[in-house]
């Protein structure tokens, strides 16, 4: 209920930015055109690049040295996904309509998206994609988005630190240090997210520096020169260790950026309280650091620990704002929206559900959904 009254309040706001960007009409028989859709101005745009993106002081710099703000969105979510879940058929959707959703997400600014990826993709193959292996298939994920001029961040995610997790990061640095357009998360919220969830590990700073340490050493020894973007304690949420001595992270190239994410969770609003805890946590580091709220989105599920979540687009239009001010005027890096497209409120297109078969699909053409127009009219917009 509180959802509805929510996406009401700002339908009058939101209402221009949810005419869509016009996409190609979807033809079920061409849905797995991804496969055969690699531009060859992908490699002729990641050849064109000699140096990449690198770190000078508190920013990011793109290939020719200029300031890089990150305008992000994730995609592809739940395809490369292996917890246990039964995705619904999310997974396939995401990548069958990958094309145009990149294309509009283009077409609205966004410069980078975020593929999660889990370890199981090194062995597995789609049944559902003439037995494609995964790997492959992230391979075109990527280049579609390189094509478009994307940088692709591959985030390795729902895995509890192992030594074979260790080398499976190391595996995707290999594959890709040659493309200068594609970065790295070794793992997102490092033993808090999910069934990673550890109560000695998760706002255990000691732990992460440990573990974070041993992924950056496997990705820059597989010769990987590309920023590496790390997640921290506490579901990320705190990044305020990153500067101690004590935690501080080694790399030889001195090309790491910060990840921050934040969710509305029981909360209504976004407060002056709320923007100073942010500023303490994270925000501030921004000064110093390559900081970017590599993970913001409207819905959080039900709640955790006995607390109900709220989850309000009125919280998020709020933080938002916050964001676009912290970017334009405080030295913050960007932001990536979490996600492009999935079945609850942290989808960016509205959803049509299942009109035929188990395979659900977005509203065609695209139409974003009330956090897809938050995210566009608040942080997308110049």
């Amino acid at each position: 209920m509180k959802k509805l009254m929510a996406s009401a309040l700002f339908s009058s706001v939101l209402l221009a930015s949810c005419s869509s960007v016009q996409t190609p009409e979807f033809h079920s028989e061409l849905a797995p055109s991804i496969n055969q859709s690699i531009n060859q101005s992908a490699s002729q745009n990641i050849q064109s690049q000699a140096a990449g993106y690198t770190i000078s002081g508190a920013n990011i710099l793109d290939p020719i040295g200029q300031p890089f703000i990150v305008k992000g969105a994730s995609v592809a979510y739940q395809t490369f996904i292996f917890n246990g879940q039964d995705h619904g058929g999310y997974d396939r959707a995401n990548y069958l309509y990958l094309d145009a959703m990149l294309d509009d997400l283009k077409a609205r600014g966004v410069n980078l998206v975020r593929i999660f990826v889990t370890e199981p993709i090194a062995t597995r193959t789609a049944a559902w994609n003439k037995n494609q292996s995964y790997l492959t298939m992230l391979d075109r994920v990527v280049d579609a988005a390189n094509a478009r001029g994307m940088v692709a961040l591959v985030t390795n995610s729902y895995r509890k630190y192992t030594t074979a997790g260790v080398s499976f990061v190391g595996s995707l640095a290999s594959r890709y240090k040659n493309n200068p357009k594609v970065w790295l998360t070794p793992m997102n919220e490092p033993n808090c997210a999910g069934n990673t969830y550890s109560e000695t590990k998760c706002e255990n700073w000691a732990n992460w520096k440990k573990e974070q340490n041993q992924y950056i050493l496997a990705i820059r020894n597989a010769g990987f020169t590309n920023p590496i973007l790390i997640n921290s304690i506490s579901y990320s949420w705190d990044l305020t260790g990153v500067t101690n001595p004590s935690y501080k992270l080694s790399d030889p190239l001195n090309r790491l950026i910060y990840g921050a994410h934040r969710y509305g969770n029981d909360h209504e609003t976004w407060t002056t309280d709320q923007a100073a805890d942010a500023d303490r946590n994270w925000a501030n580091l921004s000064s110093t650091l390559p900081v970017v709220v590599d993970e913001v989105g409207a819905d959080n599920g039900e709640g955790e620990f006995g607390t109900p979540f709220v989850n309000s687009l009125v919280w998020a239009d709020g933080f938002m704002q916050y964001v676009k001010n912290w970017v334009q005027n405080r030295g913050g890096d960007g932001a990536i929206a979490f996600t492009s497209y999935t079945s609850d409120g942290n989808t960016m297109y509205e959803d049509a559900g299942y009109i035929s078969g188990n395979v659900p699909q977005p509203v065609l053409p695209l139409r974003l959904s009330p956090w897809g127009s938050i995210f566009y009219n608040r942080f997308l917009l110049p």
